[in-house]
């Protein structure tokens, strides 16, 4: 019995070929389509990876820019700070020289009034002292009031090294002691520019200070002694506050025989030195 074929395409075998056909087209589709995505996904990797290196590039700079900024800030803030310093100085500066200028200033001058004696008896308390009387002149030159003006003064034997560090100790002692006077003390007298005010002190040291100081040794000067006159002025100027320091003036005089060259200091500690003068020591007078 024979068999009659159909057409090709409808038999069984031609549908799996067409079937594999389709689906090999489909699987190179696909292949095309997850390769462009794949590609894709390359590029927008590289736009990503590039604009990371973007990013860290910009903030290094942004880093650099800040810390450059902070540079020039940091320049500017010391400029200014100088700026104020400097001008804070000129402030002092005038401030000092505008004080210089208009406060006072006390001039000291001093002269014998009657020579030094020894040997006095009755002035400390019946101990025997050398004593001698001073005339001080003190005139404020000036421009303003000099208030609370307090002086001292006094005649100490020089050291039998013939130093006079025994005199500057006492004097230092008062000086300092007067520079910040104690508020509930002695106020002191007031002194207008150019308006000298003379004033008399009796002043010397008991002669058991003389003997000590005497010396006892030395060929020629042996029981022999010399003699400086030391002391101070305090002031303050009328616009200063009292809690400042005051002004002080310091002057020392060697009592001395004038000579040809110089001058003799020693004397025997008898009767009266009628002969001695006050003669400025080289470094005797300070102003402050």
């Amino acid at each position: 019995m024979s068999h009659k074929e159909g057409p090709w395409f409808k038999n069984p075998d031609w549908h799996m070929v067409w079937i594999t056909v389709l689906l090999f087209i489909v699987g190179v589709y696909t292949a095309y389509v997850f390769h462009r995505q794949f590609k894709e996904m390359q590029t927008q990797t590289a736009i990503l990876n590039s604009q990371a290196q973007q990013a860290a590039s910009d903030s290094v700079e942004a880093a650099n820019r800040v810390e450059k900024q902070l540079a020039i800030a940091k320049q500017q803030a010391k400029a200014a700070q100088d700026s104020v310093g400097a001008i804070s100085g000129q402030a002092r500066i005038a401030e000092q020289q505008l004080e210089l200028s208009e406060r006072p200033w006390i001039k000291v001058k001093n002269s014998i009034v009657s020579p030094l004696t020894f040997d006095v008896g009755g002035r400390a308390g019946g101990v025997p002292v050398a004593t001698m009387t001073i005339e001080d002149t003190m005139e404020n030159v000036g421009q303003t009031v000099a208030v609370d003006v307090l002086s001292w003064e006094d005649v100490i034997p020089v050291d039998t090294d013939h130093s006079t560090r025994t005199a500057r100790a006492r004097q230092k002692q008062w000086c300092d002691a007067n520079r910040h006077p104690n508020p509930k003390g002695l106020s002191g007298y007031t002194l207008f520019p150019h308006a000298p005010s003379i004033q008399q002190s009796t002043v010397g040291p008991p002669m058991t200070k003389v003997a000590e100081a005497t010396i006892r040794s030395e060929t020629g000067l042996n029981g022999k002694v010399a003699f400086v006159l030391v002391g101070c002025v305090c002031y303050r100027w009328s616009f200063e506050p009292k809690s400042r320091p005051t002004h002080q003036t310091r002057f020392i005089y060697w009592l001395g025989v004038p000579q040809t060259a110089g001058f003799q200091p020693y004397v025997v500690p008898q009767g009266t030195a009628t002969e001695l003068r006050l003669i400025a020591a080289p470094d005797g007078f300070t102003a402050d």
